[in-house]
């Protein structure tokens, strides 16, 4: 799934550029390779510029850069990733993930409401040079996701750890939202609406999407 017109929105080019919860739920297929690489979100190329969030050879990954230099800790580029002896990512059953940046700008990566992995300083995003991609990378070149995807969201501010385990667990009702098409509920009518965007692979294009933050 490809958001046209996402690289130029003032929110999603860098995540609003301050602290930042980003969410979803992920099922990668039982019979996966786990020495494979599925993308989950994508706004950039391997090492930028922008950010991406992805799996690979056992490890879950978030990255920013600007691609000219590919060295964690050089200057614009950074990466945050689990430790594969430590978190094993299990497949074949639904994970809660969760991506916050905090006030002071560190990141954390967030597996089942339990914090996996935490940036060693302040983390600051470089915004992104293409439109936002889902369970895929570049709009489809490489790395699709082998699995499910579902409940992607973006929002301002850091949700705090209780809030996450809340959310991992189900354990906070969430107010229900109609799915019937008429899209007359306040949880709609403020989200920010996306047009004409791209399935990849995909016959005819999709025509619009909704995020929200």
């Amino acid at each position: 799934l490809m958001v046209p017109g996402s690289a130029q929105d003032p929110f999603l080019t860098n995540l609003g550029g301050g602290p930042f919860t980003l969410e979803l739920w992920v099922k990668f297929d039982a019979d996966a390779d786990p020495n494979g690489t599925y993308e989950l979100l994508n706004t950039c190329g391997a090492y930028g510029p922008g950010w991406r969030f992805y799996y690979t050879w056992r490890h879950l990954i978030f990255m920013t850069g600007t691609q000219k230099e590919p060295l964690n800790g050089a200057p614009g580029h950074q990466i945050v990733a689990t430790d594969a002896k430590i978190q094993p990512i299990p497949f074949g059953q639904w994970l809660h993930l969760a991506v916050v940046r905090d006030d002071a700008g560190y990141l954390c990566l967030y597996i089942d409401g339990a914090c996996r992995a935490r940036s060693e300083a302040p983390l600051t995003l470089v915004p992104a040079s293409s439109d936002l991609s889902i369970g895929s990378y570049q709009g489809g070149a490489a790395y699709p996701l082998d699995g499910l995807l579902g409940e992607v969201t973006f929002r301002r501010g850091a949700k705090s750890p209780l809030a996450l385990i809340a959310a991992a667990s189900q354990l906070t009702p969430q107010p229900p939202v109609r799915i019937d098409g008429r899209l007359d509920e306040p949880f709609w009518k403020n989200a920010r609406t996306f047009k004409h965007f791209h399935r990849p692979g995909a016959d005819e294009p999709a025509t619009w999407w909704r995020g929200w933050r």
